[in-house]
């Protein structure tokens, strides 16, 4: 697996470098790149000794460290372009309020551009106990959900395999309704049950101790609501596919809002990530 992790010096890299351990932990023939973007004509002394750091913390023997001069997020986006990565991990949002909505915040922007699977670490941590994994649409989960039973079964945590239906029918007030209703469904052959049936065997195949889970509501509202509810370390989401460079442009309504809002670390699966063989 060939991961870039964005640096912001400034502030500090402890969440993108917390999961960088994780992921070395899980597969330690990881290959990583620590990347800073300096503005303009700033001395790059200071973010060498930054990046210096940072390499010591990931306790890998591979990993690579490069300074790139320019706009942050074309800069991050080039080295995507031209390095075959699987996955980039980013800081939180960095712009708050208005100037974020106005402008979009560097992690923003780099999510809805890059081409491969996206992790926005917001909170260091130093394993995964619980991992929320979103169904969202027959386009994406099938990834959504193989990523997700890998990374669980890779750090022995908990999963959660969430669908949330929209709207919210007015028979559905309580939580003995909706779980009776999931009882119900998943004996039904409808295309949302083979889907939920199908994903449950993808976890119960990696021995991934897992619960199914059934929200009705607004879709990002729910998934962040059950996030927050199951003390959830890292959601999983899947973005929209098509010809690539429209994909790169379309991350999805509910994934976007889910990115912005959550105060959860959130993993964007574009392709399935796995073990490098």
């Amino acid at each position: 697996m060939r991961v870039l992790i964005c640096v912001a010096c400034e502030s500090g890299a402890g969440p993108q470098l917390s999961f960088g351990r994780i992921l070395v932990s899980i597969d330690p023939s990881s290959s990583l790149m620590l990347l800073h973007v300096l503005a303009g004509d700033r001395d790059a002394a200071s973010a060498e000794a930054c990046l210096s750091r940072a390499e010591k913390q990931l306790e890998s023997a591979t990993v690579e460290t490069k300074i790139r001069r320019g706009h942050p997020v074309q800069e991050i986006a080039a080295e995507l372009d031209g390095g075959d990565f699987d996955l980039v991990i980013l800081g939180p949002n960095e712009a708050p309020g208005l100037k974020r909505h106005l402008l979009g915040s560097v992690t923003r922007q780099v999510v809805r551009r890059a081409p491969c699977s996206v992790l926005v670490a917001q909170h260091a941590r130093s394993h995964l106990a619980r991992i929320l994994i979103c169904s969202g649409g027959a386009d994406v989960a099938d990834d959504v959900i193989q990523t997700g039973a890998w990374i669980a079964r890779a750090v022995g945590a908990q999963a959660t395999l969430l669908h949330v239906v929209t709207p919210v029918p007015s028979m559905y007030t309580g939580l003995d309704e909706l779980d009776e209703s999931l009882s119900e469904l998943l004996q039904t052959d409808t295309p949302l049950a083979r889907h939920l049936r199908r994903g449950a065997k993808v976890l119960e195949h990696e021995g991934v101790p897992a619960e199914l889970t059934l929200r009705y509501g607004v879709v990002a509202d729910e998934i962040i609501r059950e996030a927050r509810e199951g003390n959830n370390d890292l959601v999983l989401v899947g973005a929209a596919k098509g010809r690539a460079k429209l994909r790169r442009l379309m991350l999805g309504e509910v994934t976007e809002q889910v990115v912005e809002r959550s105060a959860r670390s959130v993993l964007i699966v574009r392709s399935p990530i796995q073990r490098t063989a």
